[in-house]
């Protein structure tokens, strides 16, 4: 049952995508992605739920995923294996490196979440975790 389930009796989108863009920053590492893992373990998120990490820190995915595990704990999982809900949100966890002043790079990311998505449409929300500036 997705949050929307819950709170409203409406079904949600079966597919969600979730960019944060700045991922590998403060903010993202330490609230952001835990606060969705937080979500994810009391299935507030829909079946299909992907986060997609976006900034121009050149890190392969195990490095931006071993970034998020330090800053997750698992106090909303007492009916479930904690390793095993990280293990499970994490492979949902995917990185794109790229300039957010280039088209090019939000067209990668782009064909990245279209790849992974496999042909299906998906819900996409985007997360601005960057300075105003």
């Amino acid at each position: 049952m997705s949050c929307a389930d819950k709170s409203s009796g409406e079904k949600s989108s079966d597919n969600l995508n979730v960019v944060v863009v700045g991922a590998s920053g403060d903010l993202a590492r330490k609230k952001i992605f835990p606060a969705l893992f937080s979500l994810f373990c009391q299935d507030y998120l829909p079946e299909r739920f992907m986060a997609f990490g976006f900034a121009r820190s050149k890190l392969s995915e195990s490095e931006f995923r071993e970034s998020i595990f330090k800053h997750l704990t698992c106090r909303y999982t007492p009916e479930h294996s904690c390793a095993e809900q990280m293990e499970k949100f994490l492979a949902r966890c995917h990185y794109v490196a790229g300039d957010y002043g280039s088209s090019d790079s939000f067209l990668n990311l782009f064909t990245e979440m279209q790849k992974l998505d496999a042909g299906q449409v998906a819900d996409r929300m985007f997360y601005l975790a960057i300075p105003p500036s």
